[in-house]
């Protein structure tokens, strides 16, 4: 049952590293598609600018058409008066200037020769200034005409090239939503894996009596912190909690020294004289410094990620809780309290709650004399 229980716990964190990655592979997808669907509202703006362009586009032609079709009306009015004019010049016989001759030789006095001078310098002028009007009319006609295409080719090529874009980043989304869906399934077939490994990991747990829900208060504390994911990838390499010691008691089922039977042993013990200082193993939060049944005085250290280490049989603590400690800073002294047959450190590693071997993850500082 123990080899099964810790196959398990290898297994589990072999799956919870899959899990992680899948979870990382699925968040960064999403990032993407965020990324993707901002894009497109970005795209989106632009269109409906383009849109709002291409309405005003449509208004300003018809302005254009509008100015246009006046131009053009009086333009041809304009032409008219001087087919009209030329008609008058040509009936006259052709020459403006011998017909006002003309009609000075007959005035009957001088005001009459004055009036029909004028008169005629003023004809001549208007026919300049009417072939001078007609020139800017079809010259605005045909600028009209112009601005008036060139208008309407920018607005339809704005509005094309923005329907190409949002076809594009629909598309793009589109994509990278199933890519987001499928990393989705992925991810949630990883988790039921795991769910199913801790499933029987907690099987063999309570059948070995190592029941996350025993140790009261420590279980609880630890219950509280974790989220269940936490990983023996994640343990790294812990400080020896002793300067110079040896192992008395490994981890695993023992005939307990007090009781009499066999029981699991859900650490590791570590021979230390009274009052030698105990030292954190790696850095993390005080959570539990007190009297805890058997264990005598306890302090558990969180060290995040659901690992937190535990260092039983304390004669005194030198941390309260909430303190942040560092690797190798006092956090107590060697003793002999609760069930206990001489000063000794009591030294678990517990991951989401739950006891594991934490000899291959320690690096004893070992006595050159009597160590194993």
């Amino acid at each position: 049952m123990l080899a099964g229980y810790e196959a398990s716990v290898a297994e589990e964190a072999s799956a919870l590293l899959e899990l992680r990655d899948a979870i990382d592979h699925l968040d960064e997808l999403t990032l993407q598609l965020e990324i993707v669907e901002r894009q497109l509202g970005e795209v989106k703006v632009r269109l409906s600018a383009a849109e709002a362009e291409t309405r005003y586009a449509a208004i300003r032609e018809q302005v254009a058409q509008d100015e246009l079709a006046a131009v053009e009306a009086e333009l041809e009015r304009q032409r008219g008066i001087l087919r009209d004019q030329a008609v008058a010049a040509y009936i006259g016989g052709g020459d403006l200037s011998k017909t006002v001759s003309d009609a000075m030789l007959t005035a009957e006095n001088l005001n009459d020769v004055g009036s029909t001078r004028a008169y005629g310098q003023v004809v001549v002028e208007h026919q300049v200034d009417q072939v001078a009007l007609v020139t800017t009319l079809e010259e605005a006609a045909v600028e009209l005409a112009g601005e008036l295409e060139a208008a309407k080719v920018q607005a339809d090529a704005l509005a094309e090239d923005l329907d190409d874009t949002e076809r594009l980043a629909n598309s793009l989304r589109d994509a990278q939503q199933g890519l987001v869906d499928d990393a989705t399934v992925a991810t949630e077939e990883q988790a039921a894996l795991v769910a199913s490994i801790q499933a029987r990991r907690d099987e063999f747990a309570g059948q070995l009596g190592l029941s996350s829900a025993s140790g009261g208060a420590i279980a609880s504390v630890l219950a509280g912190l974790s989220d269940g994911s936490g990983s023996l990838a994640d343990v790294g390499t812990l400080a020896s909690p002793i300067s110079a010691t040896s192992l008395a008691s490994a981890f695993g089922p023992r005939l307990h020294p007090i009781f009499n039977e066999v029981r699991i042993h859900t650490g590791i013990d570590l021979n230390g004289a009274a009052g030698t200082p105990l030292l954190a193993s790696a850095a993390g939060v005080v959570v539990i410094a007190s009297a805890q049944g058997g264990y005598g005085n306890v302090t558990v250290i969180d060290h995040g990620g659901g690992i937190a280490t535990l260092y039983a049989h304390q004669s005194a603590f030198a941390v309260p809780v909430g303190t942040e400690v560092e690797t190798g800073q006092i956090i107590g002294y060697v003793g002999s309290t609760g069930f206990s047959t001489g000063p000794h450190l009591h030294f678990e590693l517990r991951i989401d709650g739950l006891p594991v071997d934490p000899l291959p993850f320690v690096d004893l500082r070992m006595q050159a004399e009597g160590s194993s």
